[in-house]
Parts: structure tokens; C-alpha cells; sequence
């Protein structure tokens, strides 16, 4: 275990000390290694906890033989913050040049956020203190504000701080140095932190993006809040590896069953887009975000789901279904009054052409300046494919994206909900007409056995019985396409282990690592009967 050394360098500024240094530094090493730079200011809405956070990171980084100078800046009346981030670039270049070492990385938390983003982007604050700005090898940023404009701070809880510490909004916004040449960009932000903070932070990264910067990742960590965000030490904890990794010698490749491989891996350059549905733009309507498109999110997603993502969740983008296969050649769509969809994994929904139209049904396209939704994705991973035949264990991980999706801006009748994640990952191939019900045979099921077999979760959305229904699949986070696991005809399914499922869910569901889909007891025998029977009918 190594132990924490502390030195001191105080920087005073006109109106006192301004800038001070923390020092945490393992123990004296034969080798030099990477310097880590954390900076934190004074913001006037939140309580000054820059000594814990300072202790945490300095601590988690020393242990792991990571040098971290803790930089600690007030502003005051009268000092701007150009002002105090010259001041913080003479004491970065006299830390730096001490130490001289092998890569050097800026942390940045709120205002400390701010401060490391100019430094890193405006050439002239680096260089002014006698620095190569190429010194700086990369920039972790937490809970910043980037773009000091009017309209970008309008309800901001600091606005008016930045207001009176600025001569020149866009001078003094990192936003207005965003270039190709940029050094990599690591974003983190907490799941239970709020999502205001993400959501200031989005347009900076896309200025990132949009300038030709090559490495800008962004992640919202589940689990995590302001604090926790920044706990990185302990055996297993994956906020702290990205951050070590990134640290030691930039991101470069994520494994694709790391999760944050798979979210830098679809958020970045997903392998499927929406293109298909967005070819004719006069056929796109701009609506509002309501309550009724968050619960279809939420479907997916779960409660909340689209805070978990860093759009504003202001407007969505939608093209009218009834319209955009009325376009399409029946050789490709079919013809008939029912309408069956089909996703990414093979999941079916259907629907009688007069509901879709009383429904207002649409393909949701686009959420306010997001034009590719197959960015926001869950993912997964199941202990094993099959329970009763050995295969690739734990399996690979797997996607559930968003994608183009299906939406109905008036609720349907509730006899064709869904709570299944069948309406998401739509592509132009999704949609066929056929002349009758596909379910048809289904419907006059006595209640409890029909709502199991075709109604909100229905096991015909996912399976088939009697000839009827899907055959859906996992979809690889590597490219989205098929794995195995298939789910099979209910009738194919061995006698015991179709028992097993129906009468054992919780055991069931724990050996696949997932939440039961609960069947009353009373329909899964009339269940397990009906499918044996249907088992003798086939002999």
C-alpha cells in the first residue's frame, strides 16, 4: 500500500490566495509515470467539497502508482476567469515541469470542468505560461459548463456568477476552441446525479465531434451520483479501470464486452442507422416530447429511461406508418387489413390496419437533434442460452437498441398493449401486410390463458405455438446481428423443461441471470397441458 505525500504551492492573485496544490504522490519510484491534475473551483450554488473529493481521487490514484496534484481556485468579484485560468496555467506548467512526467492528464469537476477545458483547448493560456499545449495528453471532465453564452446558461444555477466573471462570453467558452487536434475527451456523469448535467455537456461534445476531434467519449454510469462518480479505487470497480486505462495511455480500444465498449462502440459509430426512414424529409413531423413517448420509452428503457441519455428530451421526430407503407411497393410490404412487425431480435406485434390508423401509430425517427437512435442502447448479459444444454457460458453481450421505433400518439385499445420490447430496432424490412389475423385462432382463448399467450408479454411475441407467432433472437453488441438462442415453438420445448418454466420461474429465471415473467399458476397448468396436447397431436 503505498502512502500519501502531501506539498503545498500557493499562488496569490490580486484579491489573496487564489490557487493552491494538494500533492498526492505514491512512493518515490526508480521510473517516471503519469501526472494526474484535478481541478476544482469555488461555484456559488454547491457546498465546497473540494478537500473529499480532492482526498478520494488523490488516494484512489496514488495506490495505483499515479501522481495527482489537487489544484484548488477561488474566484472573487472583480477576477475573471480568464484571469485565474492564466494564474492555474503558471502553476500547471511549474507542477508539470517538476515532475516531468511520462503523460499528463486534467481533471476536471464544475468550474475545476471549465477550467481544465480552456487550458486544454485555447492555445494561448498554455502557451502564455511558457507551456506546449500539446503537453496535455488527455481531459476527464465531470459536471462542467462549457458554453458560457446568454442562452446557453438560461437556467443555469450559476448563470449569474459566470455573468459577472466573464468580459467576453465566447472568449471565455471552451466551446468556441473546439478542433480537430483537440486532446482526448473522457466525459462522466452519475445515473442518480441530475441529468441536467449531461445534458449541458452534449452539445460540447458534438462541437468536439463536429471539429474533427477523434476521441470524445461520453459515459452515464448506472448506480452512481455526484460523490460515487468519483470513487475509483477497489478490485473490480469498472469506473476506475476506465479511468486508469484512459489515464495510463488514453481509451484506444474497449473491449466489446466491457459495457463501456459496447455504449463507445454504438454511441460512437453505430453499425445500424435509421437512413431508411428519413430518406424523404417532408415526410418527418417535429413533436413535442409528452408523457405518452417517455412511457413508450420507458418500455425499453425502463422508468425514467430517457433521462439516462444525454438529449434534452425536448421534441421527437416522426414519419406517419400508414403513410410510409403506402409508399412502399406491396412486393416489398404485402397487402391485407393486418399489419404484422417484426424488430432487430425477431420480435412480432400485430395489428388490424383501422386501430393503427385511430391510434396515430408513427416511427419514431428522431429525438430532438439525434437523428441516429440506434445510439441509445441497453445491453446485456445472460448466464447461458439454453437451461438445459450446455453451450458458450456466460454468453456473449448483447444489444437492445432503441432504434427507429414504433409509437402511438393516441393509447391503442388495451387488448393489443405491449410491454415487450418488440417495438424497438425497426428497420425498413419490419413491416408486412397480410389478409387476416395473424393471432386469429388465439383470440378465443379463455382470459387468463389468452392474456399469456398474446396479450401485454405474451409468449407469442417471442415464441411460436401451434405454427403461430415469432422466433426471436439476441442481437451481438459486436454488430447487432443474430446470435443463437432461439426461442423455440412452445411444443419443441423437453416436457420437464417446460415444467420447470412455468412452475419454477424465480429458480428459472436466476439460472439465466434475469427477472421472471410471471404466469399465475392456475394458467400455467392450463398452459402446459394445452401444449402437451398439442405435443400428442403432433405424434
Amino acid at each position: 500500500m503505498a502512502t500519501v505525500t502531501y506539498g503545498w504551492v500557493q499562488r496569490h492573485g490580486t484579491h489573496g490566495p487564489n490557487v493552491s496544490v494538494d500533492l498526492y504522490a505514491p512512493p518515490q519510484v526508480s521510473k517516471r509515470g503519469p501526472l494526474v491534475v484535478l481541478l476544482q473551483g469555488n461555484e456559488p450554488s454547491q457546498p465546497d467539497e473540494r478537500l473529499a473529493f480532492a482526498a478520494s481521487v488523490g488516494d484512489s490514484l496514488q495506490r495505483n502508482g499515479v501522481t495527482a496534484a489537487a489544484v484548488s481556485f477561488n474566484i472573487h468579484k472583480g477576477y475573471t476567469l480568464r484571469a485565474c485560468a492564466a494564474e492555474v496555467a503558471r502553476v500547471l506548467q511549474e507542477v508539470t515541469d517538476a515532475r516531468n512526467p511520462t503523460r499528463l492528464v486534467l481533471v476536471g469537476r464544475g468550474l475545476g470542468a471549465w477550467m481544465a477545458s480552456i487550458l486544454a483547448l485555447d492555445r494561448r493560456l498554455l502557451e502564455g505560461a511558457g507551456m506546449d499545449p500539446k503537453r496535455v495528453d488527455g481531459v476527464i471532465l465531470l459536471r462542467g459548463t462549457y458554453d458560457l453564452g446568454e442562452a446557453a446558461l438560461a437556467g443555469h444555477p450559476d448563470a449569474a456568477f459566470f455573468a459577472d466573471s466573464v468580459e467576453d462570453r465566447s472568449e471565455s467558452s471552451p466551446i468556441a476552441y473546439a478542433r480537430p487536434d483537440s486532446p482526448p475527451f473522457l466525459m462522466l456523469f452519475g445515473g442518480e446525479d441530475d441529468v441536467g448535467w449531461v445534458r449541458i455537456a452534449r452539445p460540447f461534445a458534438r462541437a468536439l465531434q463536429n471539429a474533427g476531434a477523434r476521441d470524445v467519449d461520453y459515459f452515464v454510469v448506472p448506480r452512481r451520483d455526484a460523490h460515487s462518480i468519483l470513487h475509483w479505487a477497489g478490485r473490480g470497480n469498472m469506473v476506475g479501470d476506465l479511468v486508469f486505462t484512459f489515464v495510463a495511455s488514453g481509451l484506444k480500444e474497449l473491449p466489446i464486452d466491457n459495457p463501456f465498449g459496447v455504449l463507445r462502440h454504438w454511441g460512437a459509430r453505430p453499425p445500424l442507422d435509421v437512413s431508411a426512414f428519413r430518406k424523404d424529409t417532408r415526410a418527418i413531423t417535429t413533436y413535442p416530447v409528452d408523457d405518452a413517448l417517455r412511457e413508450t420509452i420507458n418500455t425499453l428503457f425502463g422508468k425514467g429511461g430517457l433521462e439516462r441519455y444525454p438529449v434534452p428530451g425536448q421534441t421527437y421526430q416522426a414519419i406517419d406508418l400508414l403513410g410510409y407503407l403506402a409508399e412502399r411497393p406491396k412486393s416489398e410490404v404485402g397487402e391485407g387489413d393486418w399489419l404484422v412487425v417484426s424488430n432487430l431480435r425477431g420480435e412480432q406485434q400485430y395489428f388490424p390496419r383501422e386501430v393503427l390508423k385511430e391510434a396515430q401509430a408513427v416511427i419514431v425517427v428522431g429525438l430532438d437533434d439525434e437523428d441516429n437512435l440506434y445510439r441509445l442502447v441497453d445491453f446485456y448479459r445472460l448466464k447461458r442460452a439454453y437451461s438445459w444444454i450446455k453451450g458458450e457460458e456466460p454468453m456473449p453481450m448483447m444489444i437492445r437498441p432503441l432504434g427507429a421505433f414504433l409509437h402511438f400518439r393516441t393509447p391503442l385499445p388495451a387488448d393489443l398493449g405491449n410491454k415487450t420490447y418488440a417495438a424497438f430496432g425497426l428497420d425498413a424490412a419490419s413491416f408486412h401486410w397480410v389478409e387476416n389475423d395473424p393471432l386469429a385462432p388465439l383470440r378465443s382463448l379463455p382470459g387468463g390463458l389468452r392474456e399469456a399467450l398474446i396479450g401485454e408479454q405474451g409468449c407469442v411475441k417471442c415464441h411460436s405455438f401451434r405454427g403461430i407467432g415469432a422466433r426471436a433472437h439476441h442481437a451481438l453488441a459486436f454488430d447487432g446481428k443474430p446470435y443463437g438462442a432461439y426461442a423455440l415453438p412452445l411444443e419443441d420445448y423437453p416436457t420437464d423443461v417446460l415444467r420447470r418454466f412455468l412452475f419454477e420461474q424465480d429458480a428459472v429465471a436466476q439460472s439465466f441471470g434475469v427477472m421472471p415473467l410471471r404466469v399465475e399458476e392456475n394458467v400455467a397448468g392450463q398452459l402446459f397441458d394445452m401444449v402437451n396436447h398439442a405435443k400428442n397431436e403432433r405424434k
